[in-house]
């Protein structure tokens, strides 16, 4: 996330932009409460205590309410997070599997890694489509694939050679 963002959430800048009037009063009156939870227990316990009783609630500053912009800037920016971790974990998966199954040295591993990358760079640069991978592995090595957005598939049905399925 942008800093500025961050900071524009810290300030509290973005929290009121798109509330309606009793929306906004709702919201003024559950801080002002929890301001007075706080003060109360400063007061009776001490300002060292608090702050542990913070960190043992876990809390946190995240604002509830956000506008459109800022909303979108972090879901991009969750997004990117998980693609990467994605990709981090298929890579693994694959090194796994061309080292058991192949027995692939450091060497081998390097040159599928730059290629893997190639890839996912020319993707994310719009340079080729899923469809144009798919069609490539089908007209290339007659095996067919999909990509099974958000179904569980069957490695039994869903991956099988094109000429088994005349």
């Amino acid at each position: 996330m942008r800093l500025d963002v961050v900071n524009d959430i810290i300030k509290g800048q973005l929290i009121f932009k798109n509330l309606t009037k009793k929306r906004f009063k709702n919201t003024e009156e559950a801080r002002l409460n929890g301001a007075a939870w706080a003060l109360k227990r400063i007061d009776e316990e001490g300002i060292e205590n608090f702050r542990e009783e913070l960190v043992r609630r876990n809390a946190c500053y995240i604002p509830l309410e956000l506008n459109l912009k800022a909303v979108k800037e972090i879901l991009e920016e969750f997004a990117a997070e998980v693609e990467q971790t994605t990709l981090d974990t298929y890579m693994i998966m694959a090194f796994c599997i061309l080292i058991d199954g192949w027995g692939w040295d450091k060497e081998e591993l390097t040159a599928f890694y730059g290629l893997f990358e190639g890839n996912t760079h020319r993707m994310a640069e719009g340079m080729v489509s899923w469809d144009e991978l798919i069609n490539k592995v089908k007209e290339e090595r007659q095996i067919e694939m999909s990509i099974n957005w958000g179904k569980r598939i069957d490695p039994t049905k869903d991956f099988k050679k094109a000429d088994e399925d005349d």
